[in-house]
């Protein structure tokens, strides 16, 4: 019998990175209240936020290919030989699956918040303490006392060749794999399973309780000022003249919005 693989990682980075596109769902985030997305709904998301090959994993590895040598006029196989090629191997996962997505430290930041539109960025301290925080959540809210959160770095090798899979990596590389454009992204996920959860609701959301003992928000003044003075000016709030606007910019909310 095959050995079972290790395929979940178990020591945390020391810190991780997330990105928010505007200030209180930075510090929403920072106040305990977590989301977690559908993996539909990151297909659904455009680039660089969305990847339409979510929950689909993919690699070729070398094999030996089979070629049959049909008859033509009785259309039997008369014969068959074998070559050296590649296996094209997929899988998927049927569950529901709702993911957190982060960085890590030698993440392009710069480069991540012009794309992802994102200058609000809260670093994680203490990403174990977090992990164990959203899983006791977890239990408490869905009365469970398994460990249904998962966590590892993503794997930027969708469609790549590779050595022949194990079994189990169809459904753990359908969670953790991206294909290579996305590698400047650095990403590190955590991700829950749920059996009994409606593929169609959007993300599930959990209470951890104030996290400022262990996140702290790194604010970008300058970038933020100048997205928003951009949104104001395309929305026709501001004219050339940069006049006064009569009423306060009301901003919209989201809850717990982030990447």
């Amino acid at each position: 019998m095959e050995k079972k693989k290790n395929i979940i990682n178990k020591n945390l980075p020391n810190i991780l990175y997330r990105f928010f596109e505007k200030e209180e769902y930075a510090l929403d985030f920072i106040k305990g209240h977590i989301r977690f997305t559908n993996q539909n709904e990151c297909k659904e998301m455009k680039y660089p936020r969305g990847d339409p090959t979510e929950r689909i994993s993919s690699l070729k590895y070398p094999a030996k290919i089979q070629t049959l040598h049909i008859d033509k006029n009785t259309m039997k196989c008369i014969n068959s030989t074998y070559s050296n090629g590649f296996m094209n191997w997929s899988g998927g996962l049927l569950n529901s699956v709702f993911v957190l997505c982060a960085c890590l430290p030698n993440c392009d930041m710069e480069k991540l918040k012009k794309e992802l539109k994102s200058p609000f960025v809260v670093q994680m301290n203490n990403p174990q303490e977090f992990l164990s925080r959203i899983e006791k959540s977890y239990n408490e809210q869905y009365n469970s006392n398994k460990k249904r959160i998962i966590h590892n770095y993503v794997s930027y090798t969708k469609g790549q060749q590779s050595k022949k899979p194990h079994p189990g990596d169809s459904w753990y590389l359908s969670i953790f794999q991206k294909p290579d454009k996305y590698s400047y992204q650095k990403e590190y996920r955590f991700a829950i399973l749920l059996h009994n959860i409606s593929s169609e609701q959007e993300f599930i959301k959990l209470n951890i309780n104030n996290c400022e003992d262990i996140c702290v928000l790194i604010e970008n003044k300058v970038d933020s000022i100048l997205i928003k003075y951009k949104e104001e000016i395309k929305a026709g709030k501001l004219g050339l003249g940069l006049r006064k606007r009569s009423r306060p910019l009301r901003v919209g909310y989201r809850w717990g919005m982030g990447w």
